[in-house]
């Protein structure tokens, strides 16, 4: 994912000339005022006149005084981030270097309806796993460049799964997880409500958004061998089940203590 130009999905592809502009994601680029200037050409080089957007996560959203049109452009930023995650050092003015803009094409293609609904949302691993599958629908695929997705547990600040335009499909679908594991594994024992909503850049409510119920404990602190991921059967803490794992755990210690202990003794 680039740290700085067109969101990954409207370079792949395209932004419908439907849609109210494209996106930029700015917050890493080398130069903090690179959008000031930014340029923006149609494929016969004429600079196009547009306006700036702030959104919610910090993207910009790139808005035409005449609206899209159908064809290629060409997006100026300069001191552009590489792809791998890095930026390009600033040219050193001494040294004669021009500040040549990197470019970026991006093609508007014809008129699609937006979209009214996302698709599905589910899990694949179950009741007691932490990760989504989203299966967009057909009619989302084109406003893939638009779209953005987050999250929130319990009631609580909402925190960003996908910035706009980085949702990534494999074989039609995308998968992410709700939290990091440390962070699943610090919520109180019982049921959390997760609540999953879509955005389309530009749009004052929610695509879709969707309600996941998450169950603790099943996000536990150890994993399985059998399930290959977290366990499906972790105790609550004081039981008599979690006493006698306490148990087990400290005689496996014991043991492998003995065992060190053992190989460090010198050879007589």
């Amino acid at each position: 994912m680039p740290v700085c130009g067109v969101t990954p999905a409207a370079v792949e592809r395209g932004v419908p000339a439907s849609a109210p502009g494209f996106v930029l994601l700015p917050n890493a680029c080398n130069d903090r005022n690179a959008l000031d200037t930014l340029t923006v050409r149609d494929a016969s080089g004429q600079p196009i006149a547009f306006q700036l957007q702030q959104l919610p996560g910090g993207e910009v959203l790139v808005v035409f005084n005449g609206g899209l049109l159908p064809g290629r452009y060409t997006v100026g930023v300069p001191f552009m981030g590489d792809e791998d995650g890095g930026v390009d050092p600033l040219p050193d003015p001494d040294a004669g270097i021009g500040l040549q803009p990197a470019e970026q094409s991006v093609e508007v293609t014809q008129t699609t309806p937006p979209p009214t609904r996302f698709g599905t949302i589910e899990r694949p691993d179950g009741e007691c796993g932490a990760t989504l599958q989203l299966s967009p629908d057909d009619s989302v695929l084109p406003y893939l460049g638009q779209l953005s997705v987050e999250v929130q547990i319990d009631g609580g600040a909402p925190r960003t799964l996908y910035v706009t335009g980085t949702v990534k499909l494999v074989n039609g679908v995308a998968r992410v997880d709700i939290l990091p594991e440390g962070e699943l594994d610090q919520l109180g024992y019982g049921s959390h409500e997760a609540r999953v909503t879509v955005w389309l850049a530009g749009e004052s409510v929610p695509l879709e958004t969707f309600v996941v119920t998450l169950s603790v404990p099943c996000g536990g602190a150890y994993e399985s061998e059998e399930t290959g991921g977290f366990c499906t059967t972790v105790v609550p803490p004081g039981s008599s089940a979690h006493r006698e794992l306490g148990t087990a755990l400290g005689a496996g210690l014991a043991l492998a203590l003995f065992v060190l202990r053992k190989r460090r003794r010198p050879a007589r």
